[in-house]
Formats: C-alpha cells, structure tokens, sequence
C-alpha cells in the first residue's frame, strides 16, 4: 500500500516536472504551427484519461504523431450543424466520452496552457470568434 502511494507520488512529480520543460518550450517557441507529440499537448492539457483517449481517436492519431497549437484550436472549435435545431455545435459534443464536461475541460486545459504572446493572441481570437456566432444567434 505504501509502496503504491510513493510510486503514485514520484510519477506525479515526474509528470509535473515534464509538464514544466513542456510549458517553458512551448512559451519559449510561441509557434502556433509548430507541431508537438499529440502526446504531450494533451499531458499538458491534463485530461482525464476516457477524454484524452477519446480526443486521440478523434484526431485519427497516436501519441507520437504530431499535431500543431492551430490545428488543435481548430479542431476544438470545429462545428457541425444540429439536424434538430439547425444550430452550429462543437463536433467534439458528439464525440463518445467528451461530449460538454470533456468538452469544457479541453477548453479550460488550452486556456492554462502557458503560451508566448502570438500563441495566446491566437487562441483568444480563435475563442473570441467562436463565442461571438454562438452569442450572436
């Protein structure tokens, strides 16, 4: 039992550690299209497990392929419209084991990403467009 608790302790310290060097290239890079291990974006996200998994499946990818900041932005905003109210909504909602709680959490997981300036502007256009046609209707 102990055991189990200090191995759960250092792979947290280990992962945060990662997730530090990852933070710090990330702003350092302030790339929107470079591309990252689809891996470590979404460590960096800190998902649950059923949400990352299923975001992977989504993205038609494995943990080592590569995905740029844009393209996921992108993906995340990406809209299908609904057959039965003729609105727009995020593809992601339909998406087994995301739908709106994964959905958010995915938001909220770019939102702390420790981005330089032109990957921040980035986003919060990309937020900022996607809010207004969904406050606009």
């Amino acid at each position: 039992m102990v055991r189990n608790v200090v191995r759960r302790l250092t792979t947290e310290e280990e992962l945060e550690c990662k997730l530090s060097i990852l933070d710090e290239q990330m702003r350092s890079s302030d790339d929107p299209d470079k591309n990252w291990p689809v891996g470590d974006i979404l460590d960096a996200l800190r998902l649950r497990k059923a949400t990352r998994k299923a975001l992977i499946g989504h993205l038609n990818a494995k943990e080592n392929d590569l995905i740029s900041l844009r393209r996921l932005m992108n993906v995340v905003i990406e809209e299908d419209i609904d057959p039965w109210s003729d609105t727009p909504w995020p593809i992601l909602f339909k998406v087994r084991n995301i739908g709106i709680k994964g959905y958010r959490s995915i938001l909220g997981g770019i939102g702390r990403l420790q981005l330089g300036e032109k990957c921040r502007r980035e986003w919060e256009q990309i937020a900022k467009a996607f809010l207004e046609r969904h406050l606009n209707q």
